[in-house]
């Protein structure tokens, strides 16, 4: 969740687990995140990432966001499929970005 100010909430499944993380993260190129683990930390991207797939988790294609770290506002994002190749994703001149809500386990390069 890409918000400000205090929040309050209840986990309605014994198996979701919230974690508070301060700043927008720390990701440095290259790095892997698992699927169901929610939004990678920001990255910085001076040119496109390279976004391959290594888990499909069970599913078809892969849809992926990249977001802006400063307002969580999306500026790419395409669709990688079985036996697909990477997907390159363009910061459009963001400092900082991050994927979203990950489906699939994806490793994240410079493109």
């Amino acid at each position: 969740m890409h918000d400000t100010g205090n929040f309050r909430w209840d986990a309605n499944d014994s198996n979701c687990l919230v974690i508070q993380r301060p700043g927008h993260g720390k990701a440095v190129l290259p790095f892997v995140q698992e699927y169901g683990t929610g939004d990678t930390d920001a990255f910085h991207a001076t040119g496109r990432a390279s976004v391959s797939v290594l888990d499909f988790n069970g599913s078809g294609p892969c849809d992926l966001v990249l977001s802006d770290a400063a307002d969580g506002r999306p500026v790419d994002f395409g669709t990688v499929r079985q036996n697909g190749g990477p997907l390159l994703l363009d910061p459009n001149d963001r400092s900082q970005v991050y994927l979203t809500d990950l489906e699939c386990s994806v490793r994240v390069s410079a493109g």
